[in-house]
């Protein structure tokens, strides 16, 4: 069996397990003699697109793999293949240093944030994402005055629609009533307005922030205007918390 067949199988049995999972529970499941085999080169980083092109040209026959080795050797070629076998997370491409790095301390896990314990066994039991805003025009800004006046505005014209849309009955379907040229909507926000949520504009809401995450920025950190704030609040209750919380960001 070819890769390629190995990924039609995993492609026609949907599940919750990621592809490699499904892939190497269709290992374990086929009899020894249909098991599939998954072969791996890779050229050097250094190599030109240029260079990389021409090895496929030059290779073309030994990359197109139609019969694996006999006894579960490398295909016979001069590309010198590595065969990939998973580790007990079905990761199959694996680093020769991972064992090693299985061995650290996590930075943080969601396990561990459920458990009680004192000192569980992670550098950081409480972490979170940052904000997402699904309106990062609307909310950040350089400077205070134009996002006070801008939220204000657009507080007023939301509340404009909760207005329109109570009076409205029978009800119409939100994603149509919605007016979309003066607001920004998100999902969460068509709740709101579903609700007849007022929206309350607050100018102790624009606070300091970090946008994306190294630039310094004024951000209304109001729930209602933005789709997600997970733990900031937690993290950052008031004014006063800004200058003596610390907090060490990750992004990728």
């Amino acid at each position: 069996m070819t890769t390629r067949a190995v990924a039609n199988r995993v492609e026609t049995a949907p599940s919750p397990q990621s592809n490699s999972e499904r892939i190497t529970a269709i290992e374990a499941a086929l009899p020894e003699q249909r098991r599939g085999r998954l072969f791996y080169y890779r050229l050097p980083d250094h190599l030109s697109k240029e260079d990389k092109l021409e090895f496929l040209r030059q290779h073309a026959k030994a990359i197109s793999i139609r019969k694996p080795a006999a006894h579960g050797g490398t295909p016979p070629s001069t590309i010198p293949w590595k065969r990939l076998s998973p580790n007990a997370k079905h990761t199959w491409l694996r680093s020769d240093t991972e064992d090693e790095f299985a061995a650290y301390l996590p930075i943080g896990s969601k396990d561990a944030k459920k458990i009680s314990a004192v000192n569980p066994q992670v550098i950081f039991k409480t972490y979170s994402r940052g904000v997402i805003t699904c309106r990062d025009q609307w909310v950040y800004d350089f400077r205070l005055m134009p996002l006070a006046e801008r939220m204000r505005r657009f507080v007023d014209d939301y509340n404009s629609q909760v207005d329109k849309y109570k009076r409205q009955n029978p009800k119409p379907n939100v994603d149509d009533f919605a007016d979309y040229e003066r607001i920004k909507w998100d999902g969460t926000l068509k709740t709101d307005l579903r609700r007849a949520n007022y929206g309350h504009f607050d100018r102790a809401a624009i606070r300091d922030s970090l946008y994306r995450p190294f630039t310094k920025k004024q951000y209304y950190f109001d729930r209602q205007f933005s789709n997600s704030i997970y733990l900031q609040p937690y993290f950052f209750p008031n004014l006063e918390s800004e200058a003596e919380n610390r907090v060490i960001i990750c992004s990728d």
